[in-house]
């Protein structure tokens, strides 16, 4: 008999977790979660579903079955998909919402055998003839005999797109031994692009070696992994230039409970206790102790319900003296409708029938307790509402006063086709949006008032970007190699060579500079050169790859300095010639509270001091007291008087302008397009969030930014009749410390202190600190989502990723780059961003990544992460999730998934798979599609092939690539996305 509902015997006062209406057949027909519809299904008369129904009433037909697949869906606005499935009831091709068609052959066994891209000259065809798209083709076959010393008889899988080719080998058991990458187009591209990973297990089947990737397959350096008898991570290992640095976990337990202890390469200790009921758990984390010391030492409380979810969240210090508390509230169908910050007082939300949030309001007093439907006078003044289409996806965006309401269309497919936003009234920016068939952008166009600026995209055969247009018509070619690596930027840098894990290796500027750069032993950066004496810095690094000298070979060593840091990874002490010694102390709650400057130009003493809410009101001279600045703030935690100069910030928390010096206007993703100050400077920001073009009436000139894998390399200045090609010699933070023109002659060079201010020359508009705009007339960096002030080194506006969403590490909402500017910078940034939290140690996180990347298809998807221009944060602690607002993933390495037909367990590489997945997805397709392949109901399967709820066609996806996962790992994997049981600890699983 099928169970109608399931209500825990733990839970309070009866609550309804789940409940399941049946027909007279037995299939479900409605689904409920805490007392909320989910979705309401019908069937067919031969069993099939017919109709999907969400909690809005959007509803999603199916038909056409064949082998249990649907070959149409027609959604809710009508729009059409549509599949050819053959007699074996394997898909040949699929047909989108706009008619592009991608099609689809098997090998006998089923496996995927080639895959070949939507026409793009020919309608609903797939064609690879001249003009189209190149097919991906896939083998995977015994090998007689030998190959990198594997005996005969393993396995050899080759995935081809063109040229670019991905090699793996397996052993007898399809356990990927070595991986190779080349671009295969002739002998000189084979040397410069070859790449390969070694790997190697225990009796289990477990990775306990994972090098590396090098030039041969001769590779005997990477990362080391030891197991107990449980299959517990006890021990990771990390080959590095100060020897071998090692991360040990123990599982303990004492009178309270049960605790995780993890010691860092540098000796930090972190004990973690978790929630747990008639069994050890390590999913819900509600006590975090860690610090080198007692005087540092932070303690981090969490209360939670029966559920899990957090209640509270309470920074320390050891003795409890020094704490602030977060609070958060659930509606009876226990979505979150408050939350209680000190900065930012309640900030109330309300949610649609399918879930989507429907309103909310910040800036409320912490007393105010959640709403409904969001209608008291107090709410409504600051009430910040949403609507959406019939597929859930954002269709407006209006706030109390008007500013920052946004417009959103579509195309078939979901992908945005338009955004348009007001900045009070007369200036509504538009920005549209074109794509090839293959659904890669092709034109962006931004504009309002006398402004129409376009860029526009176009691509190899294999789909690799091959060229950007400026809206001064200059176009940029890159020249990408068959592996998608740019080989050049125009004639702005050419020659360009990379290291085996994707570094930049080489390349010349157009001016004839040559750029190296050398890699340590942990491949991380060791010297930087530009020739000709521009700039030449060596980089070394403690246990923690914390940033612990920089040495400048330069004429003056301007650029030299020594770092010292606390057991936290913060910045305590840096030395460097431009500003003597810079000393920093922090509380507990990653507060700024001492700075001291010894000497150049800014040399100060000052003490920083916060109010009840945790927000900076003033920095005084540290002799004398004397006020230097002094600060206040609106409801919602914005910045609204320093030293008497008053900013404007508008509900949605964006700067509109600072009184008196500038105003400031933005496009639908809150890039500012323009700032006025004496006059107009024009923005035009790509929608992957690089600053592209400018026009600026203060100084007369136009410029045009060229990047080259994510880092600006050139400016290009136009200026009535004189063009001026400006160089950039940037850091590792990306921030331009020198500038030259084309006779390799240095115009600018850059000092800063270490959290951005400029010491050596007058501020000046363009790139400064980290990569991001500099603002001259008020000081500020603009960092596109929020400004940060160099002066006291912290942003003016609250960090959007909440601990709630964001993890315990996102705890301060004002700090810079967790209080290590050397290290980290605000996540605009060009790489994977790791972070642990909740006892998971960063060995043990960076282990899961190199085990993750044996696999072909984590290796593809963490390629496809580092390709992004900006940072994507995995964040490796007690949870699994992705935030596509804040670009994060959440990863728990230390929990497994039951799976329900089989009572095995998916291990957390799988299951950490599955996230990152999503998130490769979000980015390819863009949100809109995305949200709504997440929101909109989809034909599922159960094990014993009953259609279920619940399963949305991202899942689906998501589901099948991590089974393939699973299959290169030989480990078990749950094939269909709702068999999938309660999280278990892995020390548990020896399988895990």
């Amino acid at each position: 008999m099928a169970p109608a509902a399931c209500t825990p015997s733990w839970a309070p006062t009866g609550i309804v977790v789940s409940e399941t209406t049946y027909d007279t057949l037995a299939p479900p027909v409605t689904a409920k979660a805490y007392g909320k519809l989910q979705q309401t299904l019908t069937y067919n008369a031969d069993g099939t579903l017919k109709t999907a129904k969400d909690g809005n009433s959007n509803v999603t037909t199916f038909g056409s079955w064949k082998r249990g697949i649907p070959q149409s869906i027609t959604y809710a606005d009508s729009t059409t998909q549509s599949a050819v499935v053959n007699d074996h009831g394997w898909i040949d091709s699929v047909t989108d919402e706009n008619g592009y068609k991608t099609c689809y052959t098997f090998d006998a066994m089923g496996r995927l055998a080639s895959l070949t891209p939507p026409s793009e000259t020919a309608a609903n065809a797939c064609d690879t003839t001249e003009g189209n798209w190149k097919k991906t083709l896939l083998s995977f076959q015994p090998v007689a005999v030998a190959e990198y010393g594997i005996p005969a008889g393993h396995w050899r899988q080759t995935v081809s797109t063109g040229a670019g080719q991905k090699i793996t080998y397996f052993d007898a058991l399809w356990r990927p031994l070595v991986t190779k990458e080349l671009d295969a187009t002739n002998g000189t591209t084979e040397t410069l692009t070859k790449r390969f990973q070694r790997f190697t297990y225990d009796a289990d089947g477990r990775v306990t070696f994972a090098s590396y990737p090098g030039t041969t397959d001769a590779l005997a350096t990477g990362t080391w992994t030891e197991y107990d008898a449980l299959g517990r991570v006890t021990s990771v290992s990390q080959d590095s230039e100060l020897g071998l640095l090692t991360t040990t976990t123990q599982y303990l337990g004492d009178a309270t409970s049960a605790y995780v202890r993890t010691v860092s390469p540098r000796g930090v200790v972190t004990v973690t206790r978790h929630q747990a009921f008639d069994q050890p758990s390590y999913d819900t984390p509600v006590l975090i102790d860690q610090g080198q010391n007692l005087a540092e030492r932070v303690g981090i409380d969490i209360t939670r319900d029966v559920f899990g979810k957090v209640l509270s969240i309470r920074k320390r210090n050891a003795a409890g003296t020094l704490a602030v508390t977060r609070s958060y509230a659930y509606n009876a169908n226990q979505e979150l409708c408050r939350s209680v910050e000190p900065e930012t007082g309640a900030t109330l939300m309300g949610y649609d029938g399918a879930g989507n949030l429907a309103w909310s309001a910040a800036g409320l007093p912490a007393t105010t307790a959640c709403e409904a439907n969001g209608t008291s006078a107090a709410v409504l003044a600051r009430k910040a509402a949403r609507t959406y289409d019939a597929r859930n996806r954002v269709k407006t965006l209006v706030f109390p006063d008007g500013r920052g309401n946004t417009t959103n269309t579509y195309a078939p497919d979901g992908l945005l086709a338009s955004t348009a936003v007001d900045n009070d009234g007369t200036n509504v920016v538009t920005t549209t949006y074109g794509y090839n068939r293959r659904r890669l952008p092709i034109s962006e166009r931004m504009q309002w008032g006398s402004i129409d600026w376009s860029i526009g995209y176009a691509y190899t055969a294999l789909g690799h970007l091959a060229s950007q247009t400026y809206p001064n018509t200059g176009t940029v070619a890159f020249a990408p190699n068959a592996l998608g690596q740019p080989t050049q930027a125009g004639t702005y840098a050419t020659g360009v060579q990379y290291h085996p894990n994707g570094g930049m290796k080489q390349f010349t500027y157009g001016n004839g500079i040559v750029h190296t750069m050398t890699q340590n032993a942990r491949q991380l950066p060791a010297r930087s050169t530009d020739s000709n004496g521009v700039l030449d810095l060596g980089y070394a690094y403690d246990k923690h790859a914390n940033v612990t000298g920089i040495t400048d070979y330069t004429t003056g060593a301007r650029q030299s300095r020594a770092m010292i840091y606390n057991g936290l990874d913060q910045l305590l002490q840096t030395t460097g010639a431009s500003f003597g010694v810079a000393n920093y102390s922090y509380n507990v709650l990653d507060n700024l509270t001492t700075l001291k400057v010894t000497g150049g130009s800014h040399a100060r003493d000052h003490t920083y001091h916060y109010d009840a809410s945790n927000r900076l009101t003033s920095v005084t001279n540290t002799v004398g007291g004397a006020t230097v600045t002094g600060l206040s703030y609106d409801v919602q935690g914005n910045l609204a008087n320093k030293n008497g100069q008053v900013f404007n910030f508008d509900f949605g928390n964006r700067l509109r302008g600072v009184n008196g010096v500038a105003s400031y206007v933005y496009d639908g993703h809150g890039r500012r397009v323009r700032d006025y100050t004496t006059a107009s400077k024009y923005s035009l920001y790509s929608q992957s969030g690089q600053l592209v073009f400018d026009s600026d009436a203060r100084a007369g000139k136009s410029s045009q930014y060229v990047y080259l894998g994510g880092s600006l390399v050139a400016v290009r200045e136009v200026a009535g009749s004189v063009t001026t090609v400006k160089y950039q010699h940037t850091d590792a933070l990306g921030t331009p410390i020198a500038v030259t023109d084309a006779a390799k002659g240095v115009l600018q060079r850059s000092e800063y202190e270490p959290y951005g201010r400029l010491v050596n020359r007058p501020l000046t508009d363009g790139p400064g600190f980290t990569g991001h705009v500099q603002d001259a007339a008020t000081g500020l960096t603009y960092m596109q989502q929020r400004y940060y002030d160099p002066l006291i080194g912290r942003f003016l506006s609250v960090d959007p990723v909440t601990p709630y969403s964001g993890g315990i590490a996102s705890f301060n909402r004002y700090w810079y780059a967790s209080g290590n500017p050397y290290r980290y910078k605000d996540p605009d940034g060009r790489k994977i961003m790791i972070v642990s939290q909740d006892g998971v140690s960063m060995q043990e996180a960076y282990t899961f990544m190199v085990h993750l990347s044996t696999t072909s298809e984590g290796m593809d998807a963490m390629q496809a992460l580092e390709r992004l221009p900006f940072y994507v944060s995995i964040t490796f602690g007690d949870e699994y999730g992705f935030n596509p607002n804040e670009d994060e993933i959440f990863i728990n390495p230390r929990m497994g998934m039951e799976i329900i037909s089989t009572g095995e367990v998916q291990p957390p590489l799988v299951n950490g798979f599955h996230e990152i997945i999503h998130a490769v997805k979000f980015y390819r397709d863009g949100p809109v599609k995305w949200k709504e392949d997440m929101m909109k109901p989809e034909i599922g399967k159960s094990p014993s092939g009953r259609p279920v709820l619940g399963n949305a066609p991202e899942e689906v996806r998501a589901t099948k690539q991590e089974s393939k996962v699973a299959d290169e790992l030989k480990v078990p994997s749950r094939r269909v996305y709702q068999n999938a049981g309660e999280l278990v600890p892995c020390k548990t699983i020896s399988k895990c």
